[in-house]
C-alpha cells in the first residue's frame, strides 16, 4: 500500500506540480480504498472532475485561499481512517501468545520418540479431500449413493471405516490436529480469544509428522493450493501450476476494495475460478506422476474439493458460478440450497473419477506398495450454520469420509470410528516401530464463528440424526 501511494504521489505531483492538490488527491485515494467500490467510483469521478477544472481554468488554485487548512483537514481524515482500522487489527495481535509467533520461526521441539527408517521404506501419501462426506451422510442428507466408489476402493485394498468422524468442523484446526497427532488445544494453548486462522499454518507446514519422516530420511513433497493456510511452500519439493499466485489477503483486497475495478484487466490472473480449476486438475495429475520419483517421500495434498466453489460437473466440464469467487461454505455459501446440493454431488463425482485414476496409477507404478491416506477434513455444510451452533447438523459436518491403503496392516486395527488425530499414530506404530498411545476420539466445534479456537465438545451429538429443514 505504501509503495502504491508513493508511486501515485509522484505521478500526481508530476501532473499538478502542486503539493496541495497532490495531498488532496492522495487523501481521497486513501478514503476511497477504505470504502466500497461504488463510493470509490464516486470519489474517483470527483477527483477527475476537479483535475479537469483545475487544468482548464486554474480557478481552484487561485481562489481558494485556505487550501493548506483544507489539506490538513483531509490528511487528518485519512489518518483517522487508517487509525480506526489499526485499532481493530492490533489488539488481537497483542493478545496472541508469543509462543504462537515463535512457531513461525522454529519448530516446537515437541516431536515424539525418534523413529528408524524401516528396511522397506514406503512412500506416504496424505491426501486431504476438503468437505468430503461419509457414505451415510451423503445418502441421508443429499440423496446420493456413494457405495459403488467405496466398493471400488475396498476391492483395491483400501480400508474404509464405516463411522469415521473428523475431530474439528473447520479445515485449519482439523488438518493441523491430524498432522501433529494431537488436539489443537494441546498444541497451542491460549488461543480462545484469537481470530487468526493463519496461526495453524506453521503447524501444517512444519508438522510433527513431517519432522519425524524427514528425520527418517523421507523427502517432503507438497502440492500447491489456492488457500494460504495449507499451502506448504517450505518443503524441499513444492509443486504448483503457478509460480506466483495472489495470497488470501491480496484476493480479499481485490474482492472488497476498489481494487476490484482492476480485476477485468488482469486476464487469467484475475479469474480465480480458472485458477481454482487449474489447481485441482494439476493436483490430481501430479499426484499420479509422483509414483515415478525416487523415494521415500512424504506427500501432502490438500484437495479443495468437493468443497465449494463448485467448478466442475461430474464429467469434468468447467463451471463458473454466477457469483464472485469465494471459498465460502455452509451458511456462508452464496447460492441456494438446491445449487449447493447439485453442485456438491456433481463435483464429488468428478473427485471420485479423478481419485480412481490417480490411485490406480500410484498402485501400478510405485516401486513398493505405498501408504495412501485419503482423509476428509470435515463433512459437507448444507445444514451447517457457522453463526448459530445450535442450528448446525453435527452429523453432517463431522461425518467425514476416510479410506486408508495400509499394506500388511490388519484391517481390524482400524477402528470403524477412528478419527484423524490418531491416523499417523497408527502409521508410525505399524511401519516405524513406534509405540504411540492412541488418544480418545473427540469432536470439537466452536462457540463463535470468528473464534475457531474457542471450542466446545460436541462428541455426544455427532451421531444424532438431524431434522432436515423444509426448503
Amino acid at each position: 500500500m505504501a509503495l502504491i501511494l508513493l508511486a501515485l504521489s509522484r505521478a500526481i505531483r508530476r501532473i499538478t506540480r502542486d503539493e496541495f492538490w497532490t495531498t488532496m488527491s492522495l487523501t481521497m485515494a486513501v478514503m476511497a480504498f477504505f470504502t466500497s467500490q461504488r463510493y470509490a467510483l464516486f470519489l474517483l469521478s470527483l477527483i477527475g472532475l476537479v483535475a479537469a477544472l483545475w487544468a482548464l481554468t486554474g480557478l481552484f488554485v487561485s481562489r481558494f485561499r485556505n487550501r493548506h487548512l483544507l489539506s490538513a483537514a483531509l490528511t487528518l481524515t485519512a489518518a483517522a481512517l487508517v487509525a480506526i482500522h489499526l485499532g481493530e487489527l492490533l489488539p488481537p495481535f497483542f493478545a496472541t501468545p508469543v509462543a504462537a509467533f515463535k512457531r513461525f520461526l522454529a519448530d516446537d521441539g515437541g516431536v515424539p520418540e525418534p523413529i528408524a527408517r524401516p528396511g522397506r521404506a514406503r512412500d506416504v501419501y496424505f491426501i486431504v479431500l476438503d468437505g468430503y462426506g461419509r457414505q451415510d451422510v451423503l445418502e441421508r442428507y443429499y440423496g446420493f449413493d456413494n457405495s459403488e466408489f467405496l466398493a471400488h476402493l475396498e476391492q483395491s485394498g483400501f480400508i474404509v471405516p464405516e463411522r469415521s468422524h473428523s475431530n474439528y468442523s473447520r479445515t485449519a484446526t482439523s488438518i493441523a490436529s491430524a498432522l501433529n497427532m494431537d488436539y489443537v488445544q494441546n498444541l497451542q494453548p491460549g488461543l480462545a480469544d484469537i481470530p487468526f486462522w493463519w496461526l495453524m499454518s506453521p503447524w501444517i507446514d512444519r508438522s510433527r509428522t513431517r519432522q519425524i519422516l524427514e528425520s527418517a530420511g523421507y523427502e517432503s513433497v507438497a502440492l500447491g493450493t489456492d488457500w494460504d493456510v495449507t499451502d506448504n511452500r517450505t518443503v524441499p519439493t513444492y509443486l504448483s501450476p503457478y509460480p506466483i499466485e495472489p495470497t488470501d489477503f491480496e484476493r480479499y483486497l481485490l474482492r472488497v476494495t476498489p481494487l476490484s475495478l482492476a480485476v477485468p484487466f488482469l486476464g487469467s490472473a484475475g479469474d480465480s475460478y480458472r485458477v481454482h480449476r487449474a489447481n485441482l486438475t494439476y493436483a490430481f495429475g501430479e499426484l499420479a506422476q509422483l509414483a515415478a520419483r525416487p523415494g521415500p517421500q512424504f506427500v501432502f495434498a490438500h484437495i479443495l474439493a468437493p468443497h465449494p466453489p463448485f467448478v466442475f460437473d461430474k464429467e469434468g466440464n468447467a463451471i463458473s458460478p454466477k457469483y464472485g469467487f469465494t471459498l465460502a461454505d455452509a451458511s456462508g455459501f452464496p447460492g441456494t440450497p438446491e445449487e449447493y446440493t447439485l453442485g456438491y454431488i456433481e463435483q464429488l463425482e468428478y473427485v471420485n473419477d479423478q481419485l480412481s485414476k490417480t490411485i490406480a496409477f500410484l498402485l501400478a507404478n510405485s516401486p513398493s506398495q505405498p501408504v495412501i491416506l485419503l482423509q476428509a477434513d470435515h463433512g459437507p455444510g448444507l445444514f451447517t450454520d457457522f453463526a448459530r451452533l445450535e442450528l448446525s447438523c453435527n452429523q453432517e459436518r463431522f461425518g467425514a469420509f476416510a479410506a486408508y491403503y495400509l499394506p500388511g496392516v490388519d484391517a481390524a486395527l482400524i477402528a470403524p470410528d477412528m478419527t484423524p488425530v490418531n491416523l499417523f499414530r497408527v502409521v508410525f506404530n505399524e511401519y516405524f516401530g513406534s509405540s504411540l498411545e492412541l488418544l480418545p476420539d473427540r469432536q470439537f466445534s466452536y462457540k463463535s464463528t470468528v473464534y475457531i479456537y474457542d471450542t466446545v465438545d460436541v462428541t455426544a451429538s455427532v451421531d444424532v440424526a438431524c431434522k432436515i429443514p423444509s426448503r
